[in-house]
């Protein structure tokens, strides 16, 4: 690919670069739903797996730990027993951790166990074989997107250059050498398993803590719903993270296979882009020299970042994207920290936008204690209460003198 050929239409590269990210989201959205379905079905089953427990051994007062960790009868032990044999058949499998199958293996040969640890055993499977089907259905969307990303930049360039150009097909190894790459430190499976660790630990934390300080189980059953939540959320941050590794590997394998040499770094020029994407926007980099992380997205969880073949020296125009969700076209070689300086230094509203953002997490910690303390009297969602802060000087010192009064009756009433 010739530079007076790349030349002829810098415009194309960048729509297609668009194209074909959409097109790896909307793969990742699908699973993602997926997702969402199996954690909702899994948290259901440990929350009937403790209600049970609360049902057969809680007294008046709820379940007292002394119930908890007493040894199971005989009856049970065996009929635990079957559990534990179809959870180390099924821990076999690669895709397990092996720290898992080494647990219930001990667990196996041990001739008292405690009610507590056979619950907590049934909770660490349920997280596994979540995690497994998990791996599973990530691994198969990422095979599609993988190949329909090479093939749509292969088909690209053809469209490009003309057709009848040769190119390889893909190895099945292919995939599985990308997944074992540790891009980010750590490879695929080893994030994975790492996030099974902390979701299991975090699940038993919350009914060890819960029934020493003897809360019911509904009330338990709330914590370990925002345990799952929080889970969900950073298996949603690896699968985004992974789309757009993946994704971007499978369209320079395409460059690699027409000898491109260079490569333009793209940034989104809104107010959500990461300061290292800014600082990255418009770089070029030589195709040898490219490592994720580094000098190519993804650079960080959730980037958004894309990369074209460089074009120097061409007229014409990029796609910005205003706070209210508008997009409009600038100049074609404007990066972002020149957009940055025309379009959002100076306008009070876009500067509003971008704290707005900037805050969105000590903001939403902020709201979770007001809607605690007011209940009913609390902005109705997070949206209305951000809108109120940065937007409404009046509503927010009324907001929070509600609130600080609120707590003062409050404690003078646990006095």
């Amino acid at each position: 690919m010739n530079d007076a050929q790349l030349k002829a239409n810098k415009l194309y590269w960048e729509q297609r670069a668009e194209q074909r990210l959409i097109s790896a989201e909307r793969k990742a959205l699908r699973l993602e739903k997926n997702m969402k379905n199996q954690f909702d079905r899994v948290y259901k089953s440990i929350e009937n797996r403790i209600a049970n427990l609360y049902f057969k051994y809680a007294g008046e007062n709820g379940l007292s730990y002394d119930e908890a960790v007493k040894y199971l009868t005989q009856n049970e032990r065996k009929e635990f027993q079957k559990n534990l044999d179809f959870y180390i058949e099924k821990s076999k499998d690669a895709e397990y951790s092996q720290r898992f199958n080494n647990r219930l293996k001990a667990l196996s040969t041990r001739a008292r166990i405690q009610r507590l640890e056979e619950l907590k055993t049934n909770i660490e499977y349920e997280a596994n074989e979540l995690y497994h089907q998990y791996s599973l259905n990530t691994q198969m969307t990422y095979d599609d997107i993988f190949n329909e990303s090479y093939f749509r930049t292969i088909y690209d360039i053809q469209q490009f250059q003309g057709f009848g150009l040769s190119f390889n097909m893909i190895s099945k190894n292919t995939l599985k050498s990308l997944l074992e790459y540790p891009w980010s430190g750590k490879n695929y499976s080893e994030k994975i398993w790492a996030n099974v660790d902390s979701f299991s630990g975090k699940l038993e934390n919350v009914l060890t803590a819960g029934i020493i300080q003897g809360k019911s189980n509904q009330e338990m059953a709330a914590e370990l719903q925002k345990v799952t939540d929080t889970a969900y959320k950073n298996a949603i941050r690896l699968v985004r993270t992974e789309t757009n590794f993946i994704a971007g590997e499978a369209t320079h394998k395409a460059y690699q296979e027409y000898g491109v040499k260079q490569y333009q770094f793209l940034a989104t020029l809104d107010l959500r882009t990461s300061e290292i994407c800014r600082s990255l926007d418009g770089k070029v980099f030589e195709e040898k020299d490219r490592k994720p992380g580094v000098n190519c997205h993804p650079m960080h969880p959730h980037c958004r970042s894309t990369d074209i073949p460089y074009i120097p020296d061409l007229e014409g125009t990029r796609v910005a994207r205003g706070s209210d969700g508008k997009t409009y076209k600038v100049d074609r070689n404007m990066t972002y920290d020149k957009w940055y300086e025309k379009h959002v230094k100076g306008n009070v509203h876009e500067l509003q936008v971008q704290r707005m953002i900037k805050n969105k997490s000590a903001d939403n910690k902020q709201y979770e204690k007001y809607k605690n303390v007011l209940g009913k009297n609390a902005p109705k969602n997070f949206e209305a209460f951000q809108n109120i802060k940065y937007n409404n000087n009046d509503d927010w010192k009324t907001l929070k003198r509600t609130y600080n009064s609120t707590i003062r009756e409050l404690k003078k009433k646990n006095k």
